[in-house]
């Protein structure tokens, strides 16, 4: 009787084990009753039971599973004035980019015409072909980044790496060719490679300028503003020679 107590003791544990690793609670309610002598419950307990299971169960969080992929990431790095203005235009174009890039239906092209759709809505945004990648793209907004003034919408231009509105001509920051596009008191100078009109120094400003150098290429001053010359503070060659920066515009001989 011991002998056969013992084995139906391990029949048990052996079941009990094998229904904890199939995880099978359904199941393991009828062994259960079976083995160990206890009453069955009816279909309503079952399904209770498998009811509470199933909300008691932890959810996986999917949102762990989601990738965003977005274009130009990169003009994150770049640190332009008005760099966060953004309308909801750019927005409607951002989400656009992302739904294009996303299912893979980029247009290719060779030239702004082959983007034109003429099915679209007569107000739909309109698209011009990206002549680096040769695929279509939508113009560009006010605060988003650009290449060039063509890839800008109507009235914008392509200032700093992204679209902006122009400023006045002849007025600070307008662009231009030379000092005859710019009013009195200015001159035409570059600032971040982009010509554009810049105030003259005025007395007492820092003057002095490199030879050369990508520095001087990128970022240029203007002379000193008229009557004012670009000199140096002190009488000291030694000082002059190791403080060239201490230059600033004073005015002239003639005019102490």
């Amino acid at each position: 009787m011991d002998k056969h107590q013992s084995i139906t003791s391990a029949i048990s544990l052996l079941l009990i084990i094998t229904i904890i690793n199939m995880n099978r609670q359904c199941y393991c309610v009828y062994i259960y009753g079976l083995v160990l002598h206890n009453p069955i419950p009816d279909d309503l307990g079952l399904k209770n039971s498998l009811h509470h299971h199933l909300l008691s169960s932890p959810v996986p969080d999917q949102s762990r599973n989601h990738r965003y992929e977005t274009i130009d990431d990169d003009d994150d790095d770049n640190n332009f004035s008005n760099k966060g203005k953004k309308n909801s235009i750019s927005f409607q174009h951002h989400n656009q980019q992302q739904q294009k890039f996303s299912n893979n239906n980029r247009i290719k092209c060779r030239q702004d015409s082959d983007c034109i759709d003429d099915n679209g809505p007569e107000n739909g945004p309109m698209m011009y072909c990206d002549q680096h990648y040769s695929y279509c793209d939508y113009f560009r907004q006010i605060g988003e980044l650009c290449r060039y003034d063509s890839q800008c919408d109507n009235g914008l231009i392509c200032m700093f790496g992204q679209c902006e509105k122009p400023f006045e001509t002849g007025h600070p920051g307008a662009r231009c060719k030379d000092s005859d596009d710019c009013n009195a008191g200015l001159c035409c100078a570059r600032q971040n490679g982009e010509y554009i009109c810049k105030p003259k120094l005025k007395h007492g400003q820092q003057c002095f300028v490199p030879l050369g150098g990508l520095d001087y290429s990128l970022n240029e001053l203007c002379p000193c503003d008229e009557g004012l010359e670009c000199t140096f503070r002190t009488k000291n060659s030694r000082r002059k020679r190791k403080n060239e920066n201490v230059m600033r515009c004073a005015f002239t001989t003639s005019n102490l």
